[in-house]
């Protein structure tokens, strides 16, 4: 088990229940849609609302899979239906971590540049301008230039100007840990998944920032120092080794 927060011997069993549920939900729900889109149409209100919580749950799923020690292959299977349910119904208003999220998963499983190219047109069709989401499809294609100046979302995700902008790579290292320990899960305190490990119900499915083992690999830097840190994702970083 990757994930430290139900790592003990009371919780053996916590994400296989977690995913026993997740996945029944998702057949459920692709189930549900499926109908309404015979009956009604894809441009159903009730489909798009399925179809966003189809999105939501692939995310869960992909979350606990990382959480529970599975083999990354497993994440990597999934990463093609992820994009195409989200084809279907994102934006950067309400999706923005998502798009992070996937690039960073691409990007350290080595998916291939056409599947990357679909988030890639995603992120175009939206307009959306970001430091971030720029720097990770620039790795992604280096005919994407990095434009923007600024994130869509200065919390937490300001502070890795400090890692981007380092004098050497020690001092990126250093200011990714500070990044991971200091901002990263307070910054995201206005999600639906912040503080799920206190709730009496199974909803938690674990806390990673994907896109700091991203730009560690990207920017090539020791993660050695980072490798105990709490929500830094070691094991997909060194899917190559």
């Amino acid at each position: 088990m990757r994930d430290t927060l139900k790592n003990n011997r009371y919780n053996n069993s916590y994400y296989k229940d977690y995913l026993d549920y997740e996945l029944s939900r998702l057949e459920k729900f692709q189930r549900a849609v499926d109908n309404v889109i015979n009956l009604r149409g894809e441009s159903d209100r009730g489909v798009q609302s399925g179809l966003r919580t189809i999105v939501g749950t692939y995310f869960n799923i992909i979350n606990a899979l990382y959480s529970s020690g599975a083999p990354l292959e497993e994440i990597k299977k999934l990463f093609s239906e992820v994009v195409n349910s989200m084809k279907k119904v994102w934006n950067s208003d309400s999706g923005y971590v998502e798009m992070v999220w996937m690039l960073s998963i691409g990007i350290m499983l080595n998916i291939s540049k056409d599947k990357m190219a679909v988030l890639e047109e995603m992120v175009k069709e939206d307009g959306l301008e970001d430091y971030l989401i720029d720097f990770l499809l620039h790795y992604s294609n280096s005919n994407w230039d990095i434009q923007a100046k600024q994130f869509k979302f200065e919390t937490p995700y300001k502070y890795l100007y400090k890692v981007f902008d380092a004098k050497d790579k020690l001092e990126a290292e250093s200011n990714l840990k500070k990044y991971l320990i200091k901002e990263w899960y307070s910054g995201h305190n206005d999600t639906g998944w912040y503080d799920t490990h206190k709730s009496s119900e199974n909803i938690y499915s674990g806390y990673w920032s994907f896109e700091s083992g991203a730009i560690a690999k990207i920017l090539k830097l020791d993660d050695e120092v980072l490798k105990q840190v709490p929500y830094y994702p070691y094991d997909m970083t060194h899917y190559e080794d």
